[in-house]
C-alpha cells in the first residue's frame, strides 16, 4: 500500500504552500501555489461550499479515506462525494490559473482538530500541534507506530520524508507548521492527540508555588492525553478548578458556580465540563484510583451525553456511573504505573469477598466516603468490559 500511494503522491504536480505570518496573532495568511497544494482543515466543521466560496479560485478538494484506501473528492460545479470539512483532515487542494492564493484563516486550531484517528497504513492529516516542530519531534511520541511521514517542501519543490533511523539517508526532518498536514504511515489503528495541540485551563484557587503549579499542570495534560488516546474523546471546554484546601475549593465552587452553599467536597467533584479539586487529590492516587482521572471521565461521560440529544430521560445506576469513572481511573493509574494490574484484582477480590452487597444497594447517592462501594462498582465494570470490550464503558454514553 506504500507504493500505491506514493506513487499517487508523487503523479501530483505540486506546488506547495507558503505560510507568512499574521501581524495580529489573531490569523494567519497561507499562500497557496497554481496547482496542488497540502493543507490541513484544523478549522470547525464546515461543509465544503465554505472553502469554495473562501477561495474562488479553488477547482477541487481531495480526502483520503485511510480505511478504504482512497480518496473522497469535491469540485466546485458541486461533484463527488466529499461534503464536510472535519477538524483533523488532510487535503490536497487544486488552485486553477497562473497566480498565487492569499489564504486568511485563524491562527488558533479547532480544539478537536489535534485528536486525529489512525488507520494501519497511510492516514493524511492535519497538523494542529505548535508551529516549527520538526516532523520527527512531531510523531516522536507514537513511537514504534510512526513508520514514516512524508510532507510537502515547498522552497524545494520536493517531498521531504521522515523515517525513524534513517535520518542519515533521507536529511534533516521539515519543520511542521500549525495548519500543514501530512501523510503519516501507522503500524496499529490508534487514536492520537497531537502534542502541544490542547492545552487544559487549570485555575488555582488560593497561593500555590510554581513548581506545584507546573505538577499539576503536568499531570492534567496526562490524563486528557491518556484518555483521548485510549478512547477517542476529548472536552474541549474542560477547566480544572484546585483548592488549595476546602474553604478555597469551596470558594471556587461558589464563585464559578454561582451557588451560595456547594456541599462538602473531599476530593474531588465534576460538574459538565468543569472538575473541582483540592490540592492534595490533584496529582495523587487514592485506593488505586486517581481522583483526577475520575473526575475527568465523569466530564467525559457529560460530554457524550451532551452530544446525543434526547427528549426521553434515562437513569443511569450509580454503581455503573461511578464504576465506569473509577474504573476508567484505574485503567490510567496502572498505565502510569502508579498501581499494578496484579494489585488491583488482589483488591477487587478482597473487597468483594469481604463486602457482600448488591449492587442493587449501589443504585443510587454512593457516598464519597464509601470506598468498598467504588471498588464493587468499579470490579462490576470490569466484568462487564471482559465480555463487552474497553471502549464499551464509553459507548454506553453516546
Amino acid at each position: 500500500m506504500a507504493a500505491a500511494v506514493a506513487a499517487v503522491l508523487l503523479a501530483l504536480v505540486l506546488s506547495g504552500w507558503e505560510p507568512a505570518a499574521a501581524d495580529d496573532g489573531e490569523s494567519v495568511t497561507n499562500v497557496l501555489q497554481p496547482g496542488f497544494n497540502l493543507a490541513g482543515w484544523v478549522e470547525p466543521e464546515a461543509g465544503v461550499g465554505e472553502l469554495f466560496a473562501t477561495l474562488p479560485q479553488l477547482e477541487a478538494i481531495y480526502a483520503w479515506d485511510a480505511e478504504a484506501e482512497s480518496f473522497w473528492t469535491a469540485s466546485a460545479d458541486g461533484g463527488g462525494d466529499l461534503t464536510t470539512l472535519k477538524p483533523g483532515m488532510g487535503l490536497w487542494l487544486h488552485i486553477a490559473g497562473t497566480n498565487t492564493v492569499d489564504w486568511t484563516r485563524p491562527a488558533a486550531a479547532d480544539p478537536s482538530a489535534g485528536l486525529v484517528s489512525l488507520q494501519e497504513g497511510w492516514n493524511l492529516i492535519a497538523w494542529a500541534g505548535h508551529a516549527g516542530a520538526g516532523l520527527g519531534e512531531a510523531v516522536a511520541g507514537l513511537g514504534s507506530d510512526a513508520e514514516a511521514a512524508v510532507t510537502w517542501d515547498a522552497q524545494g519543490q520536493r517531498f521531504r520524508y521522515y523515517a525513524p533511523g534513517a535520518e542519515e539517508l533521507i536529511g534533516a526532518a521539515p519543520a511542521l507548521g500549525r495548519g500543514d498536514a501530512l501523510w503519516l504511515a501507522s503500524s496499529r489503528e490508534r487514536f492520537w492527540l497531537q502534542p502541544d495541540s490542547f492545552v487544559p485551563r487549570v485555575e488555582f484557587h488560593d497561593d500555590f508555588p510554581p513548581e506545584r503549579k507546573v505538577e499539576i499542570r503536568a499531570e492534567t495534560l496526562s490524563v486528557v492525553t491518556w484518555f483521548a488516546e485510549r478512547y477517542g474523546l476529548l472536552e474541549p471546554n474542560f477547566e480544572l478548578h484546585v483548592g488549595s484546601d476546602s474553604d478555597s475549593l469551596d470558594e471556587a465552587r461558589r464563585e464559578v458556580l454561582g451557588i451560595q452553599d456547594p456541599g462538602y467536597v473531599l476530593c474531588g467533584r465534576a460538574v459538565n465540563e468543569l472538575v473541582f479539586i483540592a490540592d492534595w487529590c490533584s496529582t495523587a492516587t487514592h485506593d488505586l484510583g486517581h481522583p483526577l482521572a475520575h473526575e475527568y471521565f465523569h466530564v467525559l461521560q457529560s460530554h457524550l451525553v451532551a452530544r446525543t440529544p434526547t427528549t426521553d430521560a434515562t437513569f443511569v445506576a450509580d454503581w455503573l456511573l461511578e464504576g465506569t469513572a473509577e474504573y476508567a481511573a484505574i485503567g490510567y493509574s496502572i498505565a502510569k504505573g502508579y498501581t499494578t494490574a496484579e494489585e488491583v484484582e488482589q483488591t477487587f477480590l478482597q473487597t468483594a469477598t469481604y463486602n457482600r452487597r448488591a449492587l442493587s444497594d449501589l443504585e443510587a447517592n454512593i457516598s464519597q466516603f464509601d470506598t468498598s462501594g467504588y471498588l464493587l462498582a468499579a470490579f462490576a465494570v470490569q466484568l462487564l468490559v471482559g465480555s463487552d470490550g474497553t471502549r464499551a464503558i464509553s459507548e454506553f454514553f453516546r
